[in-house]
């Protein structure tokens, strides 16, 4: 039975999930014994003007034998909690302990009591909650799955007045914060600051209101893990049906998952019409042989970082100008998408929806995936791709012919999704074919320049040199080279291949 098969209503489907012998793909991504897992999770809402700025530290949990356990600030008045990379026997083992956290910090504010609201201070919070995450870390460490010594609280320790004035700054700015408020009652609270963070108010979590938090998990896979992980997502058997006979679909939830569907089949359609361009047939099962598998992998992911990228150009600017112009207006008024002054304002939401299309976003730059790639991908990469990436018939096909988005718009639903509302518009869908187009030939260029038997060391810059939203240095096909980090050497339990940070962003 072939991998990949034509549908006549759907196109290009995975018809059932590939398996590569020695990949070993579990629920939640590449199952790799001894593997490192970071969790992020928004649990709370919080009164303070101040943290209203975004990816400020507000706090940190000290705790023996790992790094920090960072309380940071998030868009929506939210703080998240932050793990640093916990070594985990198996993957299962991973998202068991997740599942503990998110339910243990939804208890901690939920059922917390204050005069008889609930509602509970930061500082109060956080005595509660240390040592039930220290009970918590030492029962996994016990039973072996989590690989740390056991472990014990330190005293929680609070950013300093100078560290939190340093993230008020026009990168932060997020839609609807007051900005002056932010920055004279950080003024004022200098002589007193040691009891200002403790102080904030802690409430459940109106971002998220239905479910009470957003999380998400980040771990090292393999490029083949990632895309046989991805082939896996997209042989999505629920939604392909619901699209194919046009269930009607009502809930915020079964907008993501359809948003997903969408955007991973639109990945799809364009990795499916690559490939008679190199000599190949989308149903070749042969494609996901041990042989092939990391060409497929990398073809994968230039048509992601293609999009993604294309979505990058039209955005990232604009949001920066539009976070500049309410810097310098001191209100966020100007981050509303209508503002005139702001080419391509409309499509600077996607600044951050980029990272959501498909609810998985790789943190590593394409050419350093390339060059840490075995010789013999990297240069048919860099010999074969430049002559086929620009073919602008492969995107018109995938975002304009493909009927995936007029299925949806005719399926009657009633999901407040606007990332898929949006690019309902054949309009808009051809800008970003076209923008697409032109980073295609971009990529091209660059890939024609590289010598074909000397990959050389990944050089991502330092990340000083990749300032949130600053595109000046930024290649064309990359999306929020901020979030990007170097390669993961190989190491006994990645088969000896590279390893890349992988953020899964809806729980």
């Amino acid at each position: 039975m072939a991998i990949i098969t034509i549908d006549k209503r759907l196109g290009w489907i995975v018809s059932k999930p590939p398996e590569v012998q020695g990949i070993d793909i579990g629920k939640g991504g590449e199952a790799l014994t001894d593997n490192t897992y970071g969790i992020e999770i928004e649990f709370c809402t919080h009164d303070s003007v101040i943290f209203a700025f975004t990816h400020i530290v507000a706090g940190v949990f000290n705790i023996t034998g790992t790094l920090p356990w960072k309380l940071e600030s998030d868009s929506g008045n939210v703080f998240e909690l932050v793990t640093p990379p916990l070594p985990f026997e198996t993957i299962q083992g991973a998202y068991a302990f997740k599942g503990q956290l998110v339910a243990m910090l939804q208890t901690s504010i939920q059922s917390a009591r204050t005069q008889g609201i609930n509602a509970i201070t930061l500082g109060d919070w956080a005595l509660q909650f240390g040592p039930k995450l220290v009970e918590l870390l030492n029962t996994h460490i016990n039973t072996r799955q989590l690989k740390l010594q056991p472990v014990e609280l330190q005293p929680v320790g609070y950013s300093s007045w100078e560290k939190v004035g340093e993230g008020l700054n026009v990168g932060n700015v997020d839609d609807g914060i007051n900005i002056p408020a932010a920055l004279l009652r950080h003024k004022l609270r200098e002589p007193d600051w040691e009891s200002y963070t403790p102080g904030i108010v802690l409430a459940r979590c109106s971002k998220f209101w239905s479910e009470g938090y957003a999380s998400q998990m980040n771990l090292p896979m393999t490029l083949s893990g990632y895309f046989l992980y991805m082939m896996d997502k997209t042989h999505d058997v629920t939604y392909s049906h619901a699209v194919r006979v046009q269930k009607e679909l009502k809930d915020e939830k079964s907008g993501q998952k359809l948003t997903a569907w969408y955007w991973r089949h639109v990945l799809l359609q364009a990795w499916c019409r690559y490939q008679p361009l190199l000599g190949k047939h989308p149903t070749d099962e042969d494609l996901f042989s041990p042989d092939a598998i990391s060409r497929s992998a990398l073809l994968y992911l230039v048509v992601g970082k293609l999009l993604t990228g294309a979505l990058a150009e039209l955005g990232e600017t604009p949001q920066l100008e539009l976070q500049q112009l309410a810097w310098d207006a001191g209100s966020t008024r100007a981050i509303d998408a209508d503002e005139p002054e702001v080419i391509h304002g409309d499509w600077a939401a996607y600044h951050s929806a980029l990272k959501d299309l498909t609810g998985i976003w790789l943190k590593a730059s394409l050419l350093d995936v390339m060059r840490t790639q075995n010789l013999q991908t990297y240069s048919w990469a860099v010999t074969e791709l430049p002559s086929v990436l620009a073919t602008p018939e492969v995107w018109q096909e995938t975002l304009l012919e493909w009927k995936g988005m007029k299925r949806i718009t005719e399926m009657g639903s009633t999901i407040e999704w606007t990332d898929l509302e949006d690019f309902a518009e054949p309009e808009r869908r051809a800008v970003l074919c076209e923008k697409i187009i032109a980073v295609a030939g971009s990529l091209a260029t660059r890939l024609k320049q590289l010598d074909p038997d000397i990959p050389g060391p990944p050089d991502l810059p330092d990340e000083t040199e990749r300032p949130f939203l600053d595109r000046r240095n930024t290649p064309p096909w990359e999306a929020r080279y901020d979030t990007l980090l170097a390669p993961i050497p190989p190491r006994v339990n990645t088969r000896n291949e590279f390893t890349y940070l992988v953020e899964h962003r809806n729980h």
